[in-house]
């Protein structure tokens, strides 16, 4: 039984609080993902959720009615708490353009190459021939909503003359390639990771991120 499912404390008869549908939801969401990355999704077993979440298959089911929709709850879950740290200060931030765009190529690029991120990634590329809705809902919720906020970022800095871009959209995927494209890659294959310490990994974002300015720089002012 998972943590969270330890917490949840059964009532009497009666439609549970709100607070105690978020805590049930929440030991779900954590099964699932273990489950999922422990035995893929054709494998994993509601049963097995349901146990580690100290929950009834019925309460899963009134949740979520298939394995599908259970599956994109926990991407949607993972990819929010990846970048919605992160989002505001893309958005709103008024630090120089190389501080925010570093700051979000470090915690997303930490977080893609942790070993749950990893799993998750080869998950998907397993499942992908079978199960390709699966990796279209990981893809908008998680690469393709960074990539978003990216490009909405590189918006608001030609509208502030920070930067020169003539299409923000290739700008973006630019970036996005820049600084996550090779790690990813190698990633992808199960080699070495290139970063032996997080400040390893700290370098690389800086150096691309500065890549990237330079070539889109409005006469140095991009801080």
């Amino acid at each position: 039984m998972s943590k969270l499912g330890s917490k949840v404390k059964k009532r009497g008869p009666g439609r549970p609080r709100a607070d105690e549908r978020d805590l049930r939801n929440e030991a779900i969401l954590e099964a699932a993902t273990a489950v999922f990355l422990e035995q893929g999704f054709a494998r994993a077993s509601t049963d097995e959720i349901a146990r580690r979440a100290g929950a009834s298959k019925q309460t899963i089911y009134s949740l979520y009615p298939s394995k599908a929709e259970l599956f994109a709850a926990l991407i949607k879950r993972r990819s929010e708490k990846l970048v919605e740290p992160v989002a505001s200060a893309i958005l709103c931030d008024d630090a120089p353009a190389r501080e925010v765009l570093s700051r979000y190529g470090l915690q997303v690029l930490r977080a893609n190459l942790s070993e749950d991120g990893q799993r998750l990634q080869r998950l998907l590329v397993a499942e992908a021939p079978v199960f390709s809705d699966l990796v279209n809902v990981f893809w908008q919720n998680g690469p393709g909503w960074g990539r978003e906020l990216v490009k909405q970022y590189l918006e608001s800095l030609v509208q502030r003359q920070v930067l020169l871009i003539e299409n923000t959209d290739i700008a973006a995927d630019h970036f996005m390639s820049i600084v996550f494209g090779w790690p990813m890659l190698r990633s992808s294959f199960q080699l070495s990771s290139l970063f032996q310490t997080d400040e390893a990994l700290a370098e690389w974002v800086r150096s691309a991120v500065d890549v990237f300015l330079r070539a889109h720089s409005n006469t140095g002012q991009t801080g």
